[in-house]
């Protein structure tokens, strides 16, 4: 059996570290792994030149509209070209409607029957880190393009003790 690929992006540290590290797991499994960086990574995702690829979604706190960007039967950035009709009628109608409780739960909905299709193995959380002094209050982590300054206005410090 030939080596896998694995991709990173070139000149990015830590996911080259990640690419070393998986491939050291899964040699003693008898898998053998080949790494190959790539400085294209956008035409390098939309050609599907990969075996396996280490990069990050990253969305806005919008969630609705970043589920159709991502899995969405004719989306660009719907890598490995999923299809599910089912999956695209439930997150067009989280995208469309007004009311976030249902809206959450066609996301759900739409979840689950992604996780039955095994699509996808996200491998980990982007990592994110966040220091303040201990007198800030309500400082606190958010993954998603708008970082940890997503709340910046419910800040504060808290009252002497």
């Amino acid at each position: 059996m030939p080596p896998l690929r694995i991709r990173y992006t070139v000149g990015n540290a830590i996911r080259q570290t990640t690419v070393e590290l998986i491939q050291a797991q899964v040699r003693p499994l008898g898998i053998s792994m080949e790494i190959v960086p790539t400085d294209d990574l956008g035409g390098t995702t939309s050609s599907g030149d990969y075996d396996l690829i280490v990069f990050a979604w990253v969305q806005t706190p919008a969630s609705f509209s970043n589920a159709e960007q991502t899995w969405n039967s004719g989306s660009e950035s719907n890598y490995g070209k999923y299809s599910n009709p089912e999956v695209d009628r439930l997150m067009h109608e989280a995208a469309t409607s007004t009311d976030l409780g249902p809206a959450r739960d066609k996301l759900n909905e739409a979840g689950a029957l992604l996780a039955e299709d095994s699509y996808v193995l996200p491998l980990y959380q982007k990592p994110t880190i966040i220091a303040a002094q201990d007198d800030v209050a309500n400082a606190r982590n958010n993954s998603s393009l708008d970082g940890p300054t997503y709340n910046v206005e419910e800040w504060g410090l808290r009252a002497a003790g």
